[in-house]
């Protein structure tokens, strides 16, 4: 390198008020500026119609359990109340299914209903069929209104089950299917994160077959 050529690059590093590489660049080729903070922004207003929405269906499932509508359904309502649709009434159980999976109605109680009407085997059948769609169906609610966001699980055991979330969707929607059912906080949980919904209706599904199962061929010792 000869002695102007160093001087030239001694002068860029020492002088850099006097020239600027990005500069002398086109518009289109530089890099662009950071965002954190604009994604910062933006992401707030987003956290905050998460937990507004959860606060509301937590607080209207509050409403409805002070005002004794909750106490009003039994496994014995429903039963006469699907009964009473006629042709309608496995439709009806449907609908009640997901509407009381929102306000946090034990599913159980509607698994009971369905094998009270229609027997074990069109029960059973019926209250899985049920069970799959009310989990769907909330989800489907709060990520809608709710948006894809990092979930906080203070369990500790739960925790390490949803960091394999992303790399077996299904496996473990499977899994916590089977230890906590049709928990409507799980449902809310899993819609905030960004689990495809096919995965977790899968998952859902061969994660509620066993649970209701159980509760069709063990109904006698369970309800009595």
């Amino acid at each position: 390198m000869t002695d102007a050529a160093r001087n030239d690059l001694h002068a860029l590093h020492t002088a850099p008020g006097r020239f600027s590489i990005m500069e002398k660049l086109p518009r289109d080729e530089r890099p662009p500026a950071s965002t954190n903070s604009e994604s910062n922004e933006s992401s707030l207003p987003a956290w905050w119609r998460s937990l507004a929405v959860v606060a509301f269906l937590v607080g209207f499932s509050l409403l409805v359990e002070q005002a004794g509508w909750i106490d009003q359904v039994t496994p014995e309502s429903v039963r006469e109340s699907v009964r009473a649709a006629g042709p309608w009434g496995a439709g009806l159980y449907i609908v009640l299914f997901s509407l009381g999976e929102l306000v946090h109605i034990p599913g159980i109680m509607f698994v009971a209903a369905g094998i009270l009407a229609y027997g074990k085997l069109f029960g059973f059948a019926l209250g899985l069929l049920g069970a799959i769609v009310s989990v769907s169906f909330s989800f489907i609610v709060v990520r809608t209104l709710g948006g894809q966001h990092a979930v906080n699980i203070r369990s500790k055991s739960l925790r390490r089950v949803m960091t394999h979330l992303d790399r077996r969707p299904i496996r473990t929607v499977f899994i916590l299917r089977s230890l906590l059912f049709i928990s409507p906080a799980l449902n809310y949980a899993l819609a905030l994160t960004k689990l495809p919904f096919r995965d977790y209706l899968i998952g859902s599904a061969l994660g509620l077959t066993s649970p209701v199962l159980a509760m069709a061929l063990l109904f006698e010792q369970i309800f009595s």
